[in-house]
């Protein structure tokens, strides 16, 4: 009798394989759906994104924005405006903003938008 339990548990043995090679294809076959949804959902908000990039790209500069510059608006001020400048240190806040933007920018460069 313990030769024929032995026998049955060998042979047996095939089966267990089978369910396990069949539970990784199945597991395999899962993960692989999980991932392709996950790059369709990427690719998705990408191409949006990129289609808002140029749509804004193609968008004209405004007019108002091209004859003025910051220096002669604050000259035609008037001495208020001046002095406001002068007290709050306008030109050193606006060259500690555009540093901050330089390396908010190059940060992003170098990391490829990672971090």
């Amino acid at each position: 009798m313990i030769n024929l339990i032995a026998f049955v548990t060998m042979q047996a043995g095939w089966l267990n394989d089978l369910t396990e090679f069949i539970r990784k294809q199945v597991e395999r076959l899962w993960t692989a759906i999980v991932e392709f949804f996950r790059d369709l959902v990427l690719y998705a908000i990408e191409q949006v994104l990129d289609l808002a990039a140029h749509a804004l790209e193609k968008l004209p500069v405004p007019e108002f924005m091209t004859e003025y510059k910051l220096g002669t608006l604050f000259a035609n001020a008037g001495p208020t405006i001046a002095w406001f400048v002068n007290i709050f240190k306008i030109p050193e806040c606006m060259t500690v903003v555009s540093l901050g933007i330089v390396f908010f920018i190059t940060r992003k460069i170098l990391t490829l938008g990672k971090w």
